[in-house]
């Protein structure tokens, strides 16, 4: 079942106002290439970074301005946004994303 438009896009601000750090994401697209396709489980926030478990057990740190993400919020429904949206300290984020 699709996921009309408009609850995917209360879902994306309301998904950016909280905690990301537990939620599975993945890295869709990037100026480097080598970010592109990792995902796994957000283990690690600070301003400009993300710290990822992925599948493998390995640990990656991924710039957030340069990057844009895939974020599951069950199985089937996930948020799509641009690093630049999140790239506040963590307490800074969910306050400022009131205004998104």
């Amino acid at each position: 079942m699709r996921t009309p438009k408009r609850v995917l896009k209360w879902l994306k601000r309301s998904a950016l106002k909280h905690e990301i750090i537990g939620k599975r994401i993945e890295v869709i697209d990037a100026t480097c290439p080598e970010y592109v396709g990792i995902k796994g489980i957000v283990i690690y926030e600070t301003k400009n970074t993300l710290r990822i478990r992925c599948d493998d057990g390995k640990d990656r740190t991924v710039p957030k301005k340069t990057c844009r993400f895939k974020m599951w919020i069950t199985d089937e429904t996930y948020v799509v946004f641009d690093g630049v949206e999140i790239a506040y300290r963590p307490h800074e984020r969910i306050m400022r994303a009131r205004w998104l």
